[in-house]
């Protein structure tokens, strides 16, 4: 038996998210975890820091494939505003 690879793994984790019901509670949770610490770049709510995007209402603005992409790999698309710029000054 092989054992399953890194695409494997978040390929299993997308079809969790596409086929299951959302859970608000269990989001915001996740969201306010030590673990994750989205709310070290985002802003949910009023609650968080600004250095990405707002995340309040995404779940009506994007449909569910996007989502889970974003919340799966974060740095897949950056929101224009909030890519890195670097300078080098002479």
């Amino acid at each position: 038996v092989l054992a399953a690879g890194p695409a494997d793994h978040r390929r299993a984790q997308e079809d969790a998210a596409l086929s299951q019901r959302g859970d608000p509670a269990a989001g915001k949770a996740l969201f306010q975890s030590a673990a994750l610490n989205c709310a070290a770049c985002h802003t949910t709510d009023g609650k968080g820091h600004t250095l990405g995007p707002d995340l309040s209402g995404v779940g009506g603005k994007f449909d569910r494939p996007h989502l889970a992409e974003s919340v799966l790999e974060p740095s897949r698309q950056i929101v224009e505003g909030y890519r890195i710029t670097t300078l080098t000054l002479a």
